[in-house]
């Protein structure tokens, strides 16, 4: 599972402002490492937009491209011990 999707998991969708609150207060248990990794992941997962259009909302198939572009990555994660 990339980091993205390990920390969206994590927070409960808001229709209001307090997401970011969530998702502030859910970074700051992760080390400086997975939340720089998670700005990177959510930037290529908003350009997957570009690519496949509303395509690109399908949890599957996000998670594919993000997988598949932080490949290396993620790696290095899994061995360093998953997570914060």
């Amino acid at each position: 599972m990339s980091v993205l999707r390990d920390i969206e998991s994590r927070i409960p969708g808001t229709a209001d402002d307090g997401y970011m609150t969530l998702l502030n207060n859910e970074l700051e248990n992760w080390s400086a490492e997975d939340r720089s990794l998670f700005v990177n992941e959510s930037k290529f997962a908003l350009g997957l937009y570009h690519e496949y259009g509303e395509k690109a909302g399908d949890p599957t198939l996000c998670e594919q491209k993000v997988m598949e572009r932080f490949a290396e990555e993620e790696a290095a994660r899994k061995r360093a011990g998953g997570a914060h």
